[in-house]
């Protein structure tokens, strides 16, 4: 304390900021509503997949249709299972046929679409 101003010394200013909300409950709050929309994703392709209007092209052998399932299967891994999203796509396209690699790629970004 000084005594000849009579106030107190405060200390330099804080380098951070305090949150109204801590950053792993916000985080863990968007995880969960991302999840929900998976679970959401994966409730409309079932019912894509089970709808006797749906014609694929190439009938229900052919690649739009495995295509279709190869993103059911990724979107099940993932939210129910609670697989890691890559790791969940690569499995998930060897499993329908296609490459590990490439395939994996090819259902994340459409799983992100979906």
């Amino acid at each position: 304390m000084d005594e000849s101003s009579g106030c107190l010394h405060t200390g330099p200013p804080r380098k951070h900021r305090i949150l109204d909300v801590p950053y792993q409950a916000e985080r863990i709050k968007k995880r969960e509503q991302w999840l929900l929309q998976l679970r959401t994703a994966l409730q409309e392709i079932d019912k894509l997949l089970k709808s006797a209007r749906t014609k694929f092209i190439g009938g229900t052998s052919g690649l739009q249709a495995r295509r279709t399932r190869a993103i059911r299967a990724h979107l099940d891994l993932v939210a129910r299972n609670g697989c890691l999203f890559v790791d969940a796509a690569e499995c998930a396209a060897e499993a329908n046929g296609f490459s590990r690699s490439w395939g994996g790629r090819q259902l994340c970004t459409s799983g992100n679409h979906f």
